[in-house]
């Protein structure tokens, strides 16, 4: 018999244009002064995954690698930084 876990577990793949885009976005909203400091969050739902900007992170020093994802659940499943506190 399989194990159900394995049968059923999601297999993530981290799409490195998503969060190209969501760092593109991020320089321009602090290029043209919409946002200060570090307030605020952009986020982008890919199927059952949320790629989300770092809570207290800069957008002007913002790469592709400080994205964070997580699941429909909340569960951070990429990153090494902390999701935006903007989460629910």
């Amino acid at each position: 018999m399989a194990d159900k876990t394995k049968r059923n577990a999601k297999i993530f793949s981290f799409n490195y244009d998503i969060a190209e885009s969501i760092v593109n976005y991020a320089r321009k909203v602090s290029e043209e002064g919409l946002t200060k400091g570090t307030w605020g969050n952009i986020s982008v739902r890919d199927g059952g995954y949320v790629y989300i900007t770092p809570s207290g992170f800069p957008y002007d020093k913002l790469t592709p690698k400080h994205i964070t994802v997580v699941d429909n659940e909340g569960r951070k499943v990429y990153g090494e930084l902390t999701p935006s506190s903007e989460l629910p």
